[in-house]
Formats: structure tokens, sequence, C-alpha cells
């Protein structure tokens, strides 16, 4: 999940590795619930809140990757916990079977 608290607009990069398979024909991911976007370059999430990221990949061969998940944590303005004043950047990043997303404020 994600490792905290941005302080901002996240930009959110989603990358597919097709492990030798076939090639990878699309990635599509549903931000909150925006509906299925299919992805073609990195995206910004903002608003103070928590956000829900669904993200997968279908093969050239139309085979479709269980979807993979996790959270954008965004802070409302002028909120600014103690473990945060350190800390200038965040980084989101779930594997599985080589799919990688990653934020970073």
């Amino acid at each position: 999940a994600f490792a905290g608290w941005a302080q901002g607009p996240v930009t959110v990069t989603l990358t597919a590795d097709p492990n030798g398979g076939p090639g990878i024909g699309k990635t599509l991911y549903v931000h909150d619930d925006s509906g299925i976007v299919e992805y073609a370059a990195p995206f910004v999430v903002s608003g103070a809140g928590s956000h829900h990221l669904i993200w997968w990949s279908v093969d050239v061969r139309g085979r479709i990757e269980p979807p993979q998940s996790g959270y954008v944590n965004i802070l409302s303005a002028g909120v600014v916990p103690t473990l945060m004043r350190a800390v200038a950047r965040r980084t989101f990043r779930s594997w599985s079977r080589g799919r990688r997303c990653a934020a970073r404020s």
C-alpha cells in the first residue's frame, strides 16, 4: 500500500512487463469509481483523501491479468503530520508478476 500521505497532487505511472510472454496489448485502470480507462500516459491524482486505484493488463492474445489495487493518500491543505516533516517524497509501489505502479509526490 501507499507508504504515507502526500501533501499535494500525485502523478501515477503504470508500467507493464510481459515476463517473456507475447506482449502487452493494453493496461487499464479505475481511479476511485471513475469507470475503466485505458492507460496512455502518467495521470495526476489530486484532492484530499484516500483515492483507490485498480489496474490490470491484457496481453496481445487477450489474456487478462488479475487486477491489482492500491491507494494514493493526499492530505488536506495545511495538514503536516510530524512524520512527514522530514520526508519530501513518497513512493507507492506494488509488484506483482512484473507489473509496477509507482506514484511520486
